[in-house]
């Protein structure tokens, strides 16, 4: 099996942000919230959707790391953003508390990385997850080329790759922390009744209790409504404070040129 980086983004140097972008909050940082992007995502991102601005106004830093284009999860990719959620760590006061957030195949990504990573992390919402990983095989040709080329150094057959890989197979190891399932009813792509309801049906039989949305439209749930509300209120009780008083601020918080960061130390 291929194992884990042996260097990491704090190895090979440059900002932060050539490893991730980052939205920051004007004001105290209520939490860390860890996005992992979908296989039509895999440049650099340019700024916040008007989604994603609503929570960094409410206090979320928002980290997005640049994991690769189509890196579906395994153990080096895990590691990759474990890298980059150190080099945040060390910048946020310890008292803050980390979400993780994903859609579509980053769905896939967030699910596995809870495997393995070393981060600990209050909650996971996922969006329009894949969780059958030969399911999301056969739905289009660029999707299998992508497989291919994520998984080329694993061991064993195709079947036994994509089994090692789907979060559907394996819902013993999810760790015990609140999961928020948002999935459109009308999905083509990473279809609910193949990939979310599945998944959370299993997840319940083995006595977890993950939430399911079940929201309108079509493949990736991004509409203001119900759904977002929903979406807000999960990321704020799981990352909740109780007696904490307001989120701290960063260890240093000096802008350069409008976006890097420097020590004020």
């Amino acid at each position: 099996m291929n194992g884990m980086i042996r260097v990491g983004a704090d190895a090979w140097g440059g900002t932060l942000e050539d490893w991730a972008w980052i939205g920051r909050p004007s004001g105290p940082i209520e939490r860390v919230l860890v996005f992992i992007h979908g296989r039509n995502e895999c440049g650099p991102k340019s700024g916040a959707a008007d989604w994603e601005a609503e929570l960094i106004a409410a206090g979320t830093l928002w980290v997005y790391p640049y994991y690769g284009p189509w890196n579906w999860c395994r153990p080096s990719v895990s590691a990759w953003i474990d890298s980059v959620c150190e080099r945040v760590a060390a910048l946020v006061d310890d008292s803050v508390p980390w979400v993780l957030a994903s859609g579509s195949m980053g769905g896939q990504v967030a699910l596995e990385h809870l495997r393995w990573t070393k981060r600990s992390f209050r909650g996971v919402q996922v969006n329009c997850p894949v969780t059958d990983m030969a399911a999301c095989y056969q739905a289009l040709p660029d999707v299998r080329r992508s497989m291919a080329l994520a998984y080329a150094d694993e061991p064993g057959t195709p079947a036994e790759v994509l089994e090692r890989y789907s979060p559907l197979l394996h819902p013993e190891l999810l760790p015990d922390l609140p999961l928020q399932v948002l999935h459109a009813t009308q999905d083509p792509l990473v279809p609910k009744s193949v990939h979310g309801d599945p998944y959370v049906e299993r997840l319940r039989a083995i006595g977890k209790q993950p939430e399911m949305v079940g929201c309108q439209g079509g493949h990736w749930v991004v509409n203001p409504g119900p759904e977002s509300e929903a979406r807000a209120r999960f990321i704020s009780e799981v990352t909740r404070r109780p007696s904490s008083g307001p989120g701290l601020p960063w260890r240093w918080w000096t802008p350069v040129g409008g976006h890097g960061l420097r020590s004020g130390l």
